[in-house]
């Protein structure tokens, strides 16, 4: 009788798992990439580094016409984009700030950062973002403040 009860158990516990692990349908990709930069200041370049940590996620469907088939096509959909973009002042910890960008692209996500002289730009298919360091600011053109959420901390 237990081992009829453990083997019973056994299979609930195979089954909920697979139940369970089916549930969400969903991709995540993570990536890091850390970059050190100059701004000049009123004592001279300051140096700061920034880390951005990215983390796409996507939904993955299928064709409708095709569920039955072995063979699906996947329909690519827009990935919801996260950046956490750490700020780092080398020389002076007041210049220090986190940065969440959220985003949505598609698959071919043209990410680019670049330096200017007040901080940086971040670039996404073509759509600009501009961040200040000195004075721990951000600004986004009016037609793109749909396209970006951003937050802050310090």
């Amino acid at each position: 009788m237990k081992t009829l009860r453990n083997i019973f158990t056994l299979f609930a516990l195979v089954a909920f798992t697979g139940v369970y692990a089916q549930m969400e349908n969903k991709q995540v990709e993570k990536e890091t990439m850390v970059k050190n930069y100059e701004v000049e200041t009123s004592k001279g370049n300051m140096t700061y580094t920034l880390k951005v940590d990215t983390k796409r996620t996507n939904w993955v469907t299928m064709e409708k016409e095709e569920l039955s088939k072995k063979e699906q096509t996947r329909v690519h959909q827009p990935k919801k984009i996260t950046k956490v973009i750490s700020i780092k002042g080398d020389d002076d910890p007041t210049y220090d700030n986190v940065l969440y960008v959220t985003y949505k692209a598609n698959e071919d996500d043209d990410f680019e950062i670049y330096p200017t002289k007040e901080g940086f730009t971040l670039s996404v298919v073509g759509k600009d973002f501009r961040y200040r360091l000195l004075d721990r600011n951000y600004s986004v053109n009016k037609e793109y403040e749909d396209f970006f959420e951003v937050s802050m901390s310090q």
